[in-house]
């Protein structure tokens, strides 16, 4: 029977702490991982000092090695090329979704940035759907 590790989907995530540093790492929830960054339980020792932290990226991965893998390869990155992944990446996502909300709610006067305020509100149920 496979274990758990092997059945969950994995994150890389990355957040952004109080003092613009990034912290990242790998978990099977995201929701319950920045809860703990921002608790002063059971957060990692660098996010302690440095609440709180905003979630401002993730990947989904089919394990724990692949997630590993990719946040062992994130971390060699300069800050440059961190901010760079995670903006570009980030764009395409909103683009996407844009473009799924304007094709089944019909609105094309939907723009990103009306659309990334948006965010904010539906951020906790959008984690809890994975």
């Amino acid at each position: 029977m496979p274990s758990s590790d092997e059945t969950s989907k994995w994150f890389l995530y990355v957040v952004e702490c109080s003092d613009d540093t990034f912290y990242t790492g790998v978990t099977t929830s995201l929701l319950r991982r920045i809860k703990e960054h921002n608790s002063d339980g059971k957060g990692a020792k660098y996010t302690k000092t440095r609440q709180p932290v905003k979630l401002i990226y993730w990947k989904i991965y089919i394990d724990r090695s692949e997630a590993q893998k990719a946040e062992f390869a994130f971390k060699k990155l300069s800050r440059q090329q961190k901010t760079k992944k995670i903006f570009n990446e980030n764009t395409a996502r909103l683009q996407n979704l844009e473009s799924l909300l304007s094709r089944h709610c019909g609105d094309t006067t939907l723009s990103l940035h009306k659309f990334s305020d948006c965010i904010e509100q539906g951020w906790t149920d959008y984690l809890q759907s994975f």
